[in-house]
């Protein structure tokens, strides 16, 4: 399980690596344009009735209609999307802060926008975003203060008004945060089960048909200057080992050479369990040297005694290289041939690698291990 938990961790390291939360980017601002577009009639129509200045009005236009832009602008360009999208949270908490201020705190309208703000905040962050935006909100009250002065114009104000007054606030937002509790919690499981979906049980890697999606993808997206490898990797004497100690020995090793090989990848490259004692890398390394020395330094990874039930066993592998467009253009070509290589690594002495040639075909290299 140690050995399985440091494969998973390399692929956390893989994740993290590509910038999440551009979904959650684009969902805000769309919600954004169209919620600020329906507030600034609203916000405009409070605004002629009370004979507020220009220059508010042109604010509040600016902040409706440029804002939504700029904000997504800003967050999608960002190596982090997500807690950049956060920040316009408080922008806009900020902001409506302020508005509130420039419509002299009119009750039923200030009160709606301000909802407005807050279940934005749950939806996004729950009860902490809740509550940092309320603090960023009357940090804008102060701000609106200073620009547009303070005068109250509270609109008529009835017992059935103020009666409202907890359903319209307190309910929404606590099925707010009922609803983004359990939208947590659906979340967690289906990245769960997509984990599982993608990943090998025992190893934690890819699992076959992830690997061989991911090889497609690269090499789809190959330019013309760069390359895409494949390292076909197959233990040597696993099943001797796996007779003689027995399959929970020989799952044990599997896992630990899984996790020496993944600690020794980058975070550019893919790695999966192909089947049985077999294992697959897809290298994106421009030079053939740094290929064949990535696979020399994962045959040195590999090969240092691992103890099973009190007896050391010396890991051995043999590693096939292809690489596109050298070899082939399509995932089944270079796995293929890089399969055949692996084979002639077995006949010329095992524990080493061989980049396929055209000398090599894959009748040949089957026979000469046959």
């Amino acid at each position: 399980m140690k050995a399985q938990s440091a494969a998973s961790l390399h692929w956390e390291r893989h994740d993290e690596a590509v910038p999440r939360g551009t979904g959650f980017v684009r969902r805000a601002y769309g919600l954004r344009c169209v919620g600020l577009a329906m507030g600034c009639f609203l916000v405009q129509t409070v605004l002629w009735s009370q004979h507020a200045t220009a220059v508010t009005r042109l604010f509040v236009l600016a902040y409706c209609f440029a804002w939504p832009h700029v904000g997504f602008l800003l967050a999608r360009h960002r190596a982090l999307p997500g807690k950049a999208e956060r920040r316009n949270i408080y922008v806009d908490n900020f902001i409506g802060g302020m508005i509130v201020v420039a419509m002299k705190y009119s009750w039923l309208p200030s009160t709606l926008i301000l909802l407005m703000f807050m279940m934005n905040n749950v939806a996004a962050g729950g009860g902490r975003l809740l509550a940092r935006g309320a603090l960023v909100c009357m940090m804008g009250c102060t701000a609106g203060i200073v620009c547009f002065g303070v005068a109250f114009d509270w609109g008529g104000l009835s017992a059935s008004t103020i009666a409202s007054a907890p359903m319209l606030i307190v309910y929404p937002l606590s099925l707010g945060l009922v609803t983004h509790r359990t939208s947590l919690k659906l979340a967690a499981r289906s990245r769960e089960l997509k984990r599982l979906n993608e990943r090998d049980t025992l190893t934690g890697l890819l699992n076959r048909a992830t690997l061989i999606a991911r090889l497609n993808a690269r090499l789809q997206t190959r330019v013309d200057e760069s390359r895409v490898s494949v390292l076909f990797i197959d233990m040597d004497g696993f099943k001797a080992i796996n007779d003689s100690l027995g399959h929970q020995c020989g799952d044990a090793l599997l896992a630990e050479v899984a996790a020496r090989l993944a600690a020794t990848i980058d975070d550019t490259e893919d790695i999966g369990r192909y089947g049985g004692d077999e294992f697959v890398i897809v290298s994106v390394r421009a030079a053939l040297s740094d290929v064949t020395a990535l696979a020399d330094a994962l045959i040195e990874a590999v090969s240092h005694p691992v103890s099973l039930n009190g007896t050391n066993v010396q890991p051995r592998m043999s590693v096939g290289i292809s690489t596109s467009p050298d070899h082939g253009k399509d995932a089944q070509t270079l796995l293929t041939r890089a399969d055949s290589a692996m084979y002639v690594a077995k006949r010329d002495g095992c524990n080493q690698p061989v980049m396929f040639g055209c000398a090599i075909t894959s009748a040949q290299a089957h026979i000469a291990v046959g």
